[in-house]
């Protein structure tokens, strides 16, 4: 099984100050289709769904096939899950770490076959589970080779033609530069940024772009229209490596800058820079060189962050061309731009339940818990702890920082686990008594005074949890003149 590569020279010679070169490779990539393709008809919620529709009920939805995919399943969640963290680095950044699936689509997307996928990835899995592994990807080699690969060749060397062109009248390369160095990354100009496409046929179906480590992993729609628009995608997703690139001591001055702020919206828009410096730069400055002229659409899914994507730009643009890096100068700004957009950001459910730390009773409520509120809100993490009443949990929410969302839920019965945990934590004992005044399921949401949300979530039966973060959707804003939600 063979790549199918082609190196597009896009080295811009830069300034003595700058980068000597910089370095943009295209290439087609035959097995990060196969692998991609595997995941995704092996599992329910990932993958394109256009892979599905050309799978299900074909020649090749067979009863092998199935029983193939089901065992690649249960390898994924068994083995191929685990990751490994980089430790140093600020705590409010995020995990700075490598997973395992994502290593493996690295390695796929820059191997030439299979040979060479399974030299790449030696070691890094119990050999039964390496050669298992293995194994079903060439097994269902066939299945993606008729269905999607063959017949797609000719349009994907097409669509890789059409991008090449965007990406020269573009200027890529510069663009790159500019942006890496405005967020201060540690990027040698010897490591090229790689571009690796496969197929999805057709038209009008939701597709992914991925970065890992400088190597962009591309859906690329065959028929799709809005190339300009995918070429901003992928400079979005390219900017998420510099952030993660940028070396441990910038990362902690900007981590000082946001926790020194006076302003209570500081943690807020710290949670957001990320993926607002991403849309700002990929889906507005970008696509502008692109295409000539800023997005007239939305730029990103989430209304908080494309709103706070335009209201960066600007001041993105003037450290681009001061050639400036990121500073606590930038941070400033960006707090006082976005408290000025988002004046209820600290008291709005879709603000603060972005990251959260969820305690249970124990009681049923912890299994549903990571699908319904992901249901209602757009949560970017959660840790979960259980029993309420345990000296780690304690430990946890006494160093949750300033702005967290704190959800407790919990049975009438277990109310008294609150007392228990109220003895360390003074704003978990006011609540507490406030509760014990009342009967029937409801929701009390306070703010303390660091910023902090806590949400008590009080049902008879777990099953009513749905409907309690319903409730509070509908709500909007936890209010302090009606802290108390009752539920029917």
């Amino acid at each position: 099984m063979r790549l199918t590569a082609c190196s597009l020279a896009l080295a811009l010679f830069l300034p003595a100050l700058a980068r000597a070169e910089l370095k943009v490779e295209l290439r087609e990539g035959r097995v990060l289709g196969l692998l991609s393709f595997v995941e995704a008809l092996s599992s329910g919620l990932r993958g394109s769904a256009r892979l599905k529709e050309l799978f299900a009920g074909s020649r090749h939805d067979g009863e092998r096939q199935r029983a193939l995919l089901a065992n690649y399943r249960t390898l994924r969640e068994t083995h191929l899950s685990p990751g490994y963290r980089f430790r140093g680095f600020p705590a409010a950044r995020g995990e700075m770490g490598f997973g395992l699936l994502p290593f493996l689509s690295l390695q796929a997307a820059l191997a030439s076959d299979l040979a060479d996928l399974s030299g790449r990835t030696s070691g890094l899995m119990p050999i039964a589970v390496h050669q298992r592994w293995l194994a079903i990807l060439r097994e269902l080699a066939a299945s993606y080779d008729e269905l999607v690969y063959r017949p797609s060749r000719a349009k994907l060397a097409a669509f890789r033609k059409r991008l090449e062109a965007i990406a020269r009248r573009a200027g890529l390369p510069r663009l790159l530069e500019q942006a890496a160095r405005f967020y201060g990354a540690s990027w040698s100009e010897a490591e090229p940024f790689r571009i690796v496409l496969h197929p999805i046929p057709g038209r009008g179906t939701a597709t992914s772009a991925t970065v890992v480590e400088g190597t962009a992993l591309v859906e690329a729609l065959l028929e799709e229209r809005d190339l300009e628009g995918r070429f901003g995608v992928l400079v979005h997703e390219l900017c998420h490596s510099f952030f993660k690139a940028q070396p441990e001591a910038l990362q902690r001055r900007l981590d000082e800058a946001f926790r020194r702020s006076s302003s209570p919206f500081a943690p807020h828009a710290y949670r957001f820079l990320d993926e607002a410096l991403a849309t700002a730069i990929g889906n507005g400055w970008a696509y502008r060189a692109a295409k000539g002229r800023l997005d007239k659409g939305s730029w990103y899914a989430d209304p908080i962050v494309d709103r706070f994507a335009r209201l960066l730009l600007s001041l993105i643009e003037t450290y681009l061309e001061k050639r400036w890096t990121i500073d606590a100068a930038f941070v400033a700004q960006a707090v006082s731009g976005f408290q000025r957009s988002f004046p209820d950001a600290t008291r709005e459910y879709a603000v603060v339940l972005r990251e959260l730390l969820f305690v249970a009773d124990g009681k049923g409520f912890a299994p549903t818990a990571s699908q319904a509120l992901r249901r209602h809100f757009q949560v970017r993490g959660i840790t979960s702890m259980s029993p309420i009443a345990e000296e780690e949990t304690a430990r946890s929410l006494r160093g949750a920082p300033p702005g967290a969302a704190i959800v407790l839920a919990f049975s009438s019965a277990s109310q008294d686990q609150l007392r228990e945990l109220g003895r360390y934590l003074p704003a978990l004992r006011t609540l507490h008594g406030r509760l014990a005044r009342e009967a029937g399921d409801l929701v009390l949401s306070a703010l303390d005074s660091a910023g902090r949300a806590w949400i008590l979530i009080r049902l008879g039966r777990p099953d009513r949890l749905d409907e309690a973060l319903g409730a509070l959707k509908r709500e909007r804003l936890i209010r302090a003149e009606r802290p108390i939600l009752r539920l029917p």
